[in-house]
């Protein structure tokens, strides 16, 4: 999870939290109180290359979150939106 912007050369840079596999069937889980009026990256990756299907996000909290595809290469931006 980053604050205000993800950097692919730097990737610590930013850097709120990590997690590797501390959920079980070896999925990841954050627990990290979020501000309103600040914009976050979520990035996913997995750990072999060329790996891709379906996976969900599940937020819980107070108020809505807006999620919001991007392509971190900055090329062929993605448009659609997700509101949970």
């Amino acid at each position: 999870m980053y604050n205000n912007s993800f950097v692919p050369p730097d990737p610590s840079q930013n850097l709120l939290a990590s997690n590797n596999n501390s959920a079980s069937s070896q999925q990841f889980h954050l627990y990290i109180w979020l501000d309103a009026a600040s914009t976050y990256f979520l990035v996913v990756t997995t750990f072999n290359r060329n790996v891709t299907g379906p996976f969900s996000i599940n937020v819980t909290g107070l108020a809505p979150v807006t999620f919001s595809p991007m392509n971190a290469s900055g090329e062929n931006p993605i448009h659609s939106r997700t509101r949970l």
